[in-house]
């Protein structure tokens, strides 16, 4: 019980402090709730192409993937 709130406080806190460079929090009810979140980052901060919503989310993921060598996810 209360783990979203554990979650949101946790994740407010990072966010307050500087822990953050990116913060995202979706609903995860289902899964076209899910990918239209992803997609929405991987616009946003990606800037993947808006008309294609899959491909955005995609290309989100892929940007949180660790790269080996440079230190940061995404390459």
């Amino acid at each position: 019980m209360g783990k979203t709130q554990l979650a949101a406080d946790y994740a407010r806190t990072a966010w307050d402090t500087g822990g953050l460079d990116v913060l995202l929090w979706i609903t995860a009810d289902s899964r076209s709730s899910v990918v239209a979140a992803y997609a929405q980052a991987g616009v946003e901060l990606c800037r993947a192409d808006p008309d294609n919503s899959e491909q955005a989310a995609r290309t989100f993921l892929a940007w949180l993937t660790p790269n080996p060598g440079s230190g940061r996810a995404g390459g």
